[in-house]
């Protein structure tokens, strides 16, 4: 006998309040219209109880283990980090609910990214979200406690259109809000071609950064200006000021300065600074834009449209 169960998280972006969000200031993030599933399959036998994982991305098979039940001990894997962290992942939910992966069944898990996992869209917040939904436990608190962060990403992964959120003495804070711009087509996400690590960079960001309490309160004023943009002059400007503040603070030069001096727009990183997605606001049309990045090789580009989430 068998019984399945099926789970969808969003993937995230984070528009504003990088590194900051975890000192109080408040963000801009979206969820995207490309996410991660996970269906759980559970099958009756008499044999030794196992999890069978299998993650699948569009290119396919891309990570797969065996552990045993209840221990969670890896009895083979593809990648032993991967699995040595679902096993972290797990240990941690059977803290939350010491009956969860408890019976005498195997469980068959598969999980199936929208997107490549080397895109900085949520392959590991996608995860734990659905993991957090199977268990009954609290995604917040999962995040939280195993990786740190702020865990907006969490909020984006639950939510079904763009938000603001805070941390409020540690505890995450959240409310939709209403972003339909008229200037939208001038709006895309370049990936740079190199995932970065988010657990480094905070580790940098606490090790080489200094700011104040006016900083924080300095980009909060900028998330609430950005989502009240009238024009795309108007956010091209706060896009501007927002990376002159953060780059000041990182001790980095912008994106823009690296990359994209050339090009006339406005350029925003988006998380981690250094390889993720990247924020253009430009007047160019959408055949010249493209153009002039696929020359600098740069050439996964989404319309904004095309890949927030925002009924």
């Amino acid at each position: 006998m068998t019984n399945s169960k099926f789970y969808k998280a969003n993937g995230k972006l984070l528009i504003t309040g990088e590194y900051l969000v975890m000192e109080g200031a408040e963000a801009f993030a979206v969820p995207l219209n490309k996410g991660q599933s996970l269906k759980i399959t559970t099958v009756q036998e008499n044999r030794e109880p196992k999890l069978l994982w299998n993650a699948k991305s569009p290119s396919g098979l891309w990570f797969n283990a065996a552990f045993s039940l209840p221990s969670m001990e890896v009895i083979e894997a593809s990648d032993r980090d991967k699995a040595l962290l679902l096993k972290k992942i797990f240990k941690k939910i059977k803290t939350k609910n010491p009956l969860f992966l408890s019976a005498a069944e195997t469980v068959i898990a598969e999980t199936n990214l929208d997107f490549p996992p080397g895109y900085g869209f949520g392959s590991s917040s996608t995860l734990l979200v659905n993991m957090a939904t199977w268990a009954g436990a609290n995604p917040f608190e999962l995040q939280l406690e195993l990786f740190g962060g702020s865990a907006y990403d969490i909020a984006c992964a639950l939510s079904g259109k763009p938000l603001l959120y805070k941390l409020e003495n540690g505890i995450p804070s959240y409310h939709n809000v209403d972003f339909n711009p008229g200037f939208a087509e001038h709006l895309y996400f370049v990936y740079l071609g190199n995932k970065q690590n988010s657990a480094q960079g905070i580790k940098y960001f606490k090790e080489n950064s200094h700011f104040s309490k006016s900083d924080v309160h300095t980009v909060t004023a900028l998330t609430r200006q950005l989502i009240a943009s009238p024009d795309l002059e108007t956010f091209s400007q706060i896009v501007d000021e927002h990376e002159k503040v953060m780059s000041r603070i990182l001790k980095m030069p912008t994106v823009k300065e690296r990359y994209f001096g050339d090009i006339e727009g406005s350029v925003k990183s988006l998380g981690a600074w250094g390889g993720d997605f990247v924020l253009f606001a430009v007047k160019l049309n959408r055949e010249k834009f493209i153009k002039k990045l696929k020359s600098k090789g740069f050439s996964v580009i989404f319309a904004w449209n095309n890949l927030v989430k925002n009924p």
